[in-house]
């Protein structure tokens, strides 16, 4: 991903409509089916940093990420993070109580997402927790993706067959950005094909409007599951 996409991440995910929510709908979910706390926490594709920096609340929190310059915002964050790649974790069996990874596997440079999942299991302790969230369907592949460098997306067949052929236990998995996927889609299909990111600064207004819809959800998936939408989350044990 370019130097100038992760200088954007870094200024606008604290408050960024789609950022905040999605942190929201996560961390709500992680916390219903992983009460625990004093946690060991692997932020496995970490970014710039603002969900490993969340993660702190539920335990000591350390990161690791492929870029130089997303370790460089983490260190801006004062975060414990390292360089690596999530297809050879540079860290002993059993390591820790819950790994993440959020919009992680389906880039460019994950050549094996089986290989990413399975050394996730492989550093997680026994009934250990993974969050995992993932871009959905492939049809919805859009100029954001090539901005980004989106190599697949995912249905959530796909994504349950993938961590249970990995020795994962499902607890919750949906789709999750939905009441918005209509929008989305119209977009998608009348846009020019361009390399252009989405992520960018929007009026107060309209990002209160988007962040209040992802609120919704919020409430709503704490309860049920959604049918489709433009995010795939998982919450999954290690057996």
């Amino acid at each position: 991903m370019k130097i100038e996409e992760y200088k954007k991440l870094y200024r606008l995910e604290n408050n960024l409509w789609w950022f905040k929510g999605m942190r929201r709908i996560l961390l709500t979910l992680l916390n219903k089916y992983d009460k625990r706390k004093n946690l060991k926490i692997l932020d496995a594709g970490c970014g710039t940093g603002r969900m490993l920096q969340s993660l702190k609340n539920k335990g000591e929190a350390s990161g690791l990420d492929i870029s130089d310059e997303a370790i460089k915002f983490c260190n801006n964050r004062n975060l414990q993070v390292k360089k690596g790649t999530v297809e050879s974790l540079s860290f002993k069996d059993n390591s820790f109580d819950l790994v993440t990874s959020i919009d992680v596997i389906y880039h460019k440079w994950v050549k094996s997402d089986k290989k990413a999942i399975s050394e996730i299991n492989r550093v997680l302790k026994k009934e250990g927790t993974l969050l995992i969230q993932v871009a959905a369907y492939n049809f919805m592949h859009s100029n954001h993706d090539r901005a980004v460098m989106t190599e697949r997306r995912y249905t959530k067949k796909q994504l349950k067959k993938l961590l249970e052929e990995n020795n994962f236990k499902i607890k919750k998995i949906t789709y999750a950005n939905t009441l918005l996927f209509p929008l989305a889609l119209i977009k998608r299909l009348t846009e020019k094909k361009q390399n252009n990111s989405e992520v960018k600064s929007i009026s107060k207004i309209t990002n209160n409007i988007l962040l209040n819809f992802l609120y919704l959800e919020t409430k709503l998936l704490k309860k049920i599951n959604f049918p489709f939408g433009l995010s795939i989350i998982a919450v999954a044990k290690k057996n």
